[in-house]
């Protein structure tokens, strides 16, 4: 919302598919600005039966974390299940204490775009989302697609020994020492060498994606790489800072591209090894303000690996609504 200007319901719809990479349902998404910038966004599942104050509090408390916010516009998107007009009441009421009032509000049902506290007269389309000026210019500005849970690629390596690798390597990451600085050097930079090789090519070899699988079963050596997806740094208290969000990463493109790069190298890992991957990738959604889909790369995970530790932790930081600093700082 600074680059592209929302000015309509169309355009504000258009910047929460893209900010997300979906169109909500059965939602309530927020956009948290600071004049005419983004500064943050979160988006919760519709639930008309909470106690309206309860839950307009737990979304208001979102505001404090918002840096710089000072207006909030909401989008209900009503489906199967919507917020009740005493929802977004307390809502409005909690979001004027919080400094940041609710400064535009718009309906998304029935396959129409319209003010929430108008008369429909003014409904359009869903459609136009997709043709508005906002939608548009942020359909030009993404230059790679946006990679998704849902779009988790199928296993298609040609190695039959694909397998007999992730194990390989596996066996060879249980003997190493996560703190020990040659060894530290050594995995960081084959991590780097895999990104830049998606970057320059947008693939991952087979051979790749077997160490990720097999190394990240090592769980020190897992947070050591995925922590340097956000910071240099590489002690323990840097690596629990990163994880935890407490840390703006050093370069935001690099941890997409890590992200992505994870992502695609899953087509080269089979089921029983991908809860790592996974997770490793839902926490970097949720470092970058993506929630939702963050609970959707955990739940992948859950089912490659039923009880799976790191991604069940994640879970529970999602259902409660925990969002990190760099959700929260313009990026």
């Amino acid at each position: 919302m600074d680059k592209a200007s929302a000015t309509t319901a169309a355009d504000l719809v258009a910047v929460i598919n893209h900010t997300f990479g979906f169109l909500p349902t059965s939602s309530v998404a927020v956009l948290f600005t600071d004049g005419p910038k983004l500064t943050a966004s979160l988006r919760v599942d519709a639930d008309p039966t909470r106690d309206a104050h309860q839950w307009a509090s737990s979304i208001a408390g979102i505001a404090a974390k918002a840096d710089g916010a000072d207006g909030a516009f909401v989008v209900s998107f009503e489906d199967g299940q919507a917020m009740t007009t005493r929802q977004y009441e307390a809502l409005g009421d909690a979001l004027a204490r919080a400094g940041t009032p609710i400064v535009g509000a718009v309906l998304v049902t029935g396959g129409r775009i319209m003010d929430y506290e108008g008369d429909s007269t003014d409904a359009v389309p869903l459609a136009e989302a997709e043709t508005s000026p906002v939608g548009l210019a942020l359909q030009f500005a993404q230059t790679t697609p946006r990679m998704l849970a849902a779009d988790v690629p199928a296993y298609r390596a040609t190695d039959p020994e694909q397998a007999e690798a992730i194990r390989a390597h596996a066996a060879a990451a249980a003997g190493l020492d996560a703190w020990d600085a040659e060894t530290q050097a050594l995995v960081c930079g084959t991590l780097r060498d895999a990104i830049d090789g998606y970057r320059a090519t947008g693939t991952v070899s087979e051979a790749h994606a077997a160490w990720l699988a097999g190394t990240f079963t090592h769980k020190q050596l897992r947070d050591l790489l995925a922590a340097s997806l956000v910071t240099h740094a590489q002690d323990a208290e840097a690596i629990g800072r990163a994880l935890l969000g407490n840390t703006i990463p050093e370069d935001w493109e690099y941890l997409r591209a890590g992200a992505d790069m994870l992502h695609t190298a899953l087509a080269f890992i089979p089921a029983p090894f991908r809860a790592e991957t996974l997770s490793i990738i839902a926490a970097m959604r949720w470092l970058d303000g993506q929630s939702t889909e963050a609970a959707r790369y955990c739940e992948l995970a859950q089912a490659a690996e039923p009880g799976h530790r790191l991604s069940g932790l994640l879970l529970r930081l999602l259902d409660g609504g925990h969002l990190p600093a760099t959700a929260t700082t313009p990026h």
